[in-house]
């Protein structure tokens, strides 16, 4: 079962990058301001967690690593 919940919020993620990155134009036409601050834990959350799971899951050793 826990497969699947890593799946799902694995996924859930690459969706959230896929919509900020789409946003990226009109993030990028905005004036700077205080509320900036704020993409900084979402991007450094998703930033620490694939990282996090390139450790532990090594997707590039072959299946013989878990």
């Amino acid at each position: 079962m826990a497969d699947g919940v890593e799946d799902a919020l694995a996924a859930l993620a690459v969706i959230m990058v896929l919509i900020q990155l789409a946003l990226l134009p009109k993030y990028l036409r905005l004036t700077f301001s205080l509320g900036f601050w704020s993409f900084t834990f979402p991007t450094a959350n998703v930033a620490a967690l694939a990282v996090a799971w390139l450790h532990f899951q090594r997707p590039w050793a072959g299946s013989s690593s878990r």
